[in-house]
C-alpha cells in the first residue's frame, strides 16, 4: 500500500511502503441497495478491510454474495470476518483493479 503522508498519531512524515497481505479482517461493511450512475448495479456489498501487515483499512466491493437473503449476506461480511483480495484480469492502476471475496 502507498504510505500515508503523515502519521496520524505523531504527525511525522511517512514515506515508506508497506507490503500488505492478500487477506484481511473486516472493520465495517454494508450492503448498498440503491444504485449510482456509472457504478456497479445495485445491490452491492462494500467493506473496509484491514489487510494483514497494515494498520489501516481500505474500502472496496465484496464479490460472491447472492443477495437473496440480506441478513445472511451481512453475517458473511460482519466485522471480524476475513476476506481475500481478488485482482481483476485486466488492471488499469485504479482501486477497481481489485475487490474482496469471503474466505469462509
Amino acid at each position: 500500500m502507498p504510505p500515508r503522508s503523515f502519521c496520524e498519531r505523531t504527525f511525522e512524515k511517512c514515506d515508506a511502503w508497506v507490503e500488505a497481505g492478500l487477506e484481511g479482517v473486516i472493520e465495517t461493511s454494508t450492503i448498498v441497495v440503491r444504485g449510482f450512475e456509472g457504478k456497479r448495479k445495485a445491490p452491492v456489498a462494500i467493506a473496509f478491510v484491514r489487510l494483514d501487515g497494515t494498520d489501516s483499512a481500505i474500502a472496496n466491493y465484496v464479490d460472491g454474495l447472492d443477495f437473496e437473503d440480506y441478513d445472511a449476506d451481512m453475517r458473511r461480511i460482519a466485522p471480524g470476518k476475513r476476506l481475500r483480495v481478488k485482482f481483476a484480469e485486466v488492471r488499469e492502476g485504479r482501486v477497481t483493479d481489485f475487490s474482496f471475496v469471503c474466505i469462509d
